[in-house]
């Protein structure tokens, strides 16, 4: 998964606007959706305050697939 694709994921998880998002991160409506689109990347301090909103790490929200195959990893039995 991308990081665009973790944004939007996580986002719509919270039924969140894309408005909605940008206004409890500090930016506009466009940059969250030039994010999603892929367009653009957060820059430090917006991922610092994605992660921190979201309730998970940096590396977390960069690397959203490593995290998904330390999960299924754990799960194996």
């Amino acid at each position: 998964m991308e990081l665009k694709d973790e944004i939007k994921r996580r986002r719509k998880e919270l039924n969140l606007t894309m408005a909605g998002l940008a206004r409890l991160v500090g930016t506009n409506k466009s940059t969250v959706l030039h994010w999603e689109r892929g367009d653009l990347r957060p820059n430090l301090d917006s991922v610092m305050k994605l992660a921190e909103f979201f309730g998970i790490t940096e590396t977390e929200l960069l690397h959203p697939k490593a995290e998904e195959e330390n999960e299924d990893s754990t799960n194996v039995q």
